[in-house]
């Protein structure tokens, strides 16, 4: 579930149900894809501070400059990911 529940009064129950079960997908295929917890992980801390930073509006220039830097290591650790992979196999 994760940091939208900081934000349980503002959905709907159907739209929360859709959040849910669309985050829970897209966790199940990072999950398949990289084998590891580690990516579901950082995407759980990533909802969860953005979460966060969103409560109070005054934190905006805050999370824009954290979201630049997670993305930017998620794609660095993903490149990584792929090269590792690569030199392992036979």
């Amino acid at each position: 579930m994760g940091g939208s529940t900081r934000f349980d009064i503002l959905l709907h129950p159907s739209v929360r149900m859709s959040w849910v079960l669309i985050l829970g997908v897209v966790y199940a295929e990072t999950y398949r894809r990289r084998e590891s917890l580690i990516p579901t992980i950082a995407f759980h801390i990533i909802e969860n501070t953005t979460a966060v930073l969103l409560v109070d509006w005054r934190y905006l220039p805050s999370l824009v400059a954290f979201s630049a830097v997670s993305t930017s290591l998620w794609i660095m650790s993903a490149v990584l990911f792929h090269r590792v992979r690569r030199r392992r196999r036979p």
